[in-house]
């Protein structure tokens, strides 16, 4: 259980931002520089603008962020980019409703995009509404949001669902077949659930892909153990 208990340990990652555009990142001196020039000779170049604006968001120059993400979409009202980096600002900066509302306007456009999806139960998740929060996560999930997956687990454990959680973490083994992780909490919540056979099966194909996890092999005798094959666990 103790993995399964780390689970519910997991809150939201702080950092919406990381989540939504990972490839983003801070700009050192000299790329500032050069990113500025190109912007002041070529502004219609959205590229430029939205990756500046990226870096003083995430460095917490707000007004700066804000300024050049306003500009992008002066040019460009559907840069979808721009409308969760603005999001993810809002969000990291208290103002969840204000984020909510720039996701809305994203929605309104690209109805079907994970990631909006995922940010706007993040959001809710974060205002305490999770009713609404699965909502949007089960959408993003059904497009194979592997994020949305994660945090329907988390509140799957908080809620005390374990039925839930373990069909959630079928999905994620489907998904990433080669994450041990994955495995783990399924077979821990197929054990908390009696299903001691499939918790027998799952940890011995995650052994497969880590048969040095003593961890895991701990986990795999205890589904021996309680599925009363005694002999077999003590031979392990």
């Amino acid at each position: 259980m103790s993995n399964i208990l780390e689970v519910l340990g997991k809150g939201l990652e702080p950092n919406l931002m990381s989540l939504l555009l990972p490839r983003c990142k801070k700009l050192s001196q000299n790329e500032i520089s050069h990113y500025e020039q190109q912007i002041h000779e070529r502004p219609e170049d959205i590229a430029f603008v939205f990756t500046l604006g990226v870096h003083y968001a995430s460095v917490g120059a707000t007004d700066k962020a804000q300024e050049l993400f306003n500009q992008i979409l002066l040019t460009d009202s559907k840069h979808l980019d721009t409308y969760l980096a603005w999001a993810a600002l809002c969000s990291s900066t208290g103002y969840v409703d204000e984020s909510i509302l720039k996701l809305q306007d994203a929605y309104e456009i690209f109805p079907e995009d994970p990631r909006i999806l995922f940010a706007l139960g993040y959001c809710y998740e974060r205002l305490g509404e999770l009713k609404v929060a699965v909502d949007y996560y089960q959408k993003a999930a059904s497009r194979r949001m592997i994020h949305a997956m994660h945090r329907l687990g988390a509140i799957s454990m908080y809620q005390q669902d374990f039925k839930a959680l373990q069909d959630q973490y079928e999905t994620l083994r489907s998904e990433n077949p080669g994450v041990v992780w994955n495995y783990i909490i399924l077979g821990q919540t197929q054990l908390q659930n009696g299903k001691y056979a499939d918790a027998i099966d799952t940890f011995e194909r995650a052994l497969t892909i880590e048969p040095d996890n003593f961890d895991l092999r701990d986990d795999y005798i205890e589904s021996l153990i309680e599925d009363k094959q005694y002999e077999d666990a003590i031979s392990e």
